[in-house]
């Protein structure tokens, strides 16, 4: 019986693990980041979509703090010029939101530190 308690045990960390260990702040991983944007990365180039353009606008509306702003930042700058993500680059000018430099700072994320 504790064999297998201390198997399940192992088990669970392993699987339970990346979660906890995932780099957060407030309450947001880049992996939620980069999920939240989901209904940009499906349109076609130039294509505004309400929903594309509401995912923007929340990122923007909780970009609070230079913490934040660095987080969004360092979490989109190595995927933002790959596809399917580099559809975000127009999108925030064509929604009028200024969330642009967080996406994609003119100077890096250095602008941040």
């Amino acid at each position: 019986m504790s064999n297998s308690v201390f198997i399940l045990s192992i088990v669970l960390m392993t699987i339970v693990s990346p979660i906890f260990n995932a780099k957060m702040v407030n309450s947001i991983t880049c992996g939620m980041a980069k999920a939240a944007v989901k209904p940009c990365l499906s349109l076609g180039p130039g294509i505004l979509s309400k929903p594309c353009c509401n995912a923007l606008q929340d990122i923007e509306f909780k970009a609070t703090t230079k913490q934040i702003r660095q987080f969004y930042c360092n979490c989109f700058k190595d995927v933002i010029h790959s596809p399917p993500f580099s559809k975000l680059i127009p999108l925030p000018d064509l929604c009028q939101i200024p969330v642009a430099g967080i996406l994609t700072p003119p100077n890096g994320c250095s602008r941040y530190d």
